[in-house]
């Protein structure tokens, strides 16, 4: 969480490339997948869905959508359609996003702060 901290807009390749070269083993056969078939990323072990799951839940860090270059930058993507929208899919779609802890994006995202705050109040409460 610390990484995220230091690194505002994080995106799960730069989030997975940390945790590996702390020796942390990353990959395995699970996806985060937070509405059905929208899935945030693959190809994750057990150990570290369950971990962004807590975070996410406990909401120590904020998955917000991005655009896709950001993943182009670094390098990597899934291959699957871009979901347009935060809703189920009959089909696998991917979402990308980047990940920001509440007070950096109330640091410096003041105004995004402030968005996500109306979108989702009874999950983030007030990020003004």
């Amino acid at each position: 969480m610390e990484f995220i901290d230091l690194h505002i807009g994080t995106s799960f390749v730069e989030i997975l490339d940390f945790l590996k070269s702390e020796g942390i083993e990353v990959e395995g056969k699970y996806a985060l997948e937070p509405k059905e078939n929208v899935i945030y990323w693959s190809g994750l072990s057990d150990i570290i869905c369950n971990y962004f799951i807590g975070l996410i839940d406990d909401k120590k860090i904020i998955p917000i959508p991005c655009h896709i270059l950001i993943y182009m930058c670094d390098g990597r993507g899934l291959a699957l359609p871009i979901a347009k929208k935060f809703k189920g899919y009959k089909t696998p779609h991917w979402i990308p996003i980047t990940f920001y802890t509440p007070i950096g994006i109330k640091k410096h995202c003041p105004k995004l702060a402030k968005k996500i705050s109306k979108w989702h109040p009874e999950r983030w409460g007030t990020l003004k």
